[in-house]
């Protein structure tokens, strides 16, 4: 089992995979006031991008036999403190690979992609609160904004 971030469109058996994957993201994401229909377009309309288009935006995947253990999207953008910032936007994992060692692993392999790509922080927006995630990333985070949307 591989995780790599992925530049070139998948195998439609993977693609079939990813689609689950996200369709569990969704309903775990506990978001609320959100279709579920558009969140689910919304993120593979954001793999799709981070595939074909390869800009700024990073698409992490790794399978198993076709089937999607985790997926990770990503990416770089310029904080506050006028520094770069890597964004952990999604991840999800596959509910028979929590807990795992080697999504540890994958999470440090993020965390060294962050530095070479010159960051000096990572950010991850949670839905669910920070000790779920806590867990998943390990020790040192903080609470750093609250995120407020009004709808027009």
């Amino acid at each position: 089992m591989q995780f790599k971030q992925i530049n070139k469109l998948p195998k439609k058996s993977i693609q079939k995979s990813i689609e689950e994957a996200v369709v569990s993201f969704v309903k775990d994401s506990r978001v609320e006031n959100v279709d579920d229909k558009g969140f689910y377009q919304q993120t593979l309309n954001v793999i799709a991008d981070s595939i074909i288009n390869n800009g700024t935006r990073q698409f992490w995947l790794a399978t198993h036999e076709s089937e999607v253990i985790t997926y990770v999207l990503t990416h770089v953008s310029i904080d506050v403190d006028n520094t770069k910032c890597f964004w952990i936007t999604q991840a999800w994992v596959n509910p028979k690979a929590r807990g795992h060692k080697i999504i540890k692993i994958w999470r440090d392999k993020l965390f060294e992609e962050a530095k070479k790509l010159g960051c000096k922080h990572v950010l991850v927006p949670s839905s669910r609160g920070e000790k779920a995630y806590c867990r998943f990333l390990g020790e040192g985070w903080h609470k750093y904004v609250t995120l407020l949307k009004k709808d027009l």
